[in-house]
């Protein structure tokens, strides 16, 4: 469970950049064009994990993507789409929900740094019954604007808490603002 966790939490939110610009009466309340692109981007790479297409969570991240977990240890894109993949197949979890809060982020040049809440719940079946998951990371990352697109080029994690059934199976790091 530890490495279900340790995976999915960063991947499942950590999302595409098929994204446009979002009408005005989308947008949430003070945020900036590009925080409500990159929450939707979010949204986005849930959406291609849940469909299993790997190929297309792939191109959502720069070439030269790294992931850093709460102990530092760090993974390229491929390691970090390769162990998503393994999760997926292997314990035949499916993503039902997914949510994204933006706490904070700073614009510079074509990137943004972005604090966010990621929560995603889904289902592990087992044998004649099926484990409820819900895992809720915060992160900081960084987003780059290339072509029109947001990639996502890091993410740290900073806390995560994971719960299946309801019962806590791992928390590390921390969720403080």
């Amino acid at each position: 469970m530890k490495q279900i966790a340790r995976v999915l939490a960063p991947l499942v939110i950590g999302m595409t950049l098929m994204i446009g610009l979002v009408p005005a009466a989308a947008r949430a309340e003070g945020a900036t064009d590009a925080q409500t692109q990159v929450k939707n981007a979010y949204l986005n790479q849930c959406e291609l994990i849940k469909a299993a297409n790997f190929a297309a969570f792939t191109a959502t991240m720069t070439d030269d993507y790294v992931q850093i977990n709460v102990d530092g240890k760090k993974a390229t894109r491929a390691e970090t789409v390769a162990a998503l993949r393994m999760v997926v197949t292997q314990t035949g979890l499916h993503i039902n929900d997914c949510g994204v809060t933006v706490d904070s982020s700073q614009r510079s040049g074509d990137d943004l740094t972005i604090t966010v809440t990621l929560v995603q719940k889904g289902v592990i079946p087992r044998q004649g019954s099926a484990a409820l998951l819900e895992d809720t990371t915060r992160e900081r990352d960084v987003w780059t604007q290339t072509d029109g697109k947001w990639l996502q080029k890091s993410e740290t994690i900073l806390g995560e808490l994971t719960k299946l059934n309801g019962d806590t199976v791992e928390q590390s790091g921390t969720f403080s603002h």
